[in-house]
């Protein structure tokens, strides 16, 4: 990620796959790189977990998708391109 990505946004849509639990861990080093970039010590963010389709290949279990959003003090949904869900809903919390 570039710095020049991080300017001048009003807030970030970090997604990740409720299939793969590095993808999950990643989210972590781009917020790290991002409050690094802007300078802050908090940002708008939204978690996107996608693939909620694959329920039964979880690796996320959605409890730990709560505490991170706890932690970080912002929402999260988990979505399903494939399926069309939570596609158009904007309810974060």
């Amino acid at each position: 990620m570039k710095s020049e990505h991080a300017v001048g946004l009003h807030g970030y849509m970090l997604a990740y796959s409720i299939t793969s639990k590095a993808s999950f861990e990643m989210l972590t080093i781009i917020r790290d790189k991002i409050l690094n970039y802007t300078g802050t010590e908090w940002i708008p963010i939204v978690i996107v977990g996608n693939k909620c389709d694959l329920e039964s290949l979880r690796q996320v279990p959605l409890s730990s998708v709560q505490l991170l959003a706890l932690r970080w003090k912002c929402g999260h949904i988990e979505t399903s391109a494939k399926q069309n869900t939570n596609i158009r809903k904007y309810n974060f919390v």
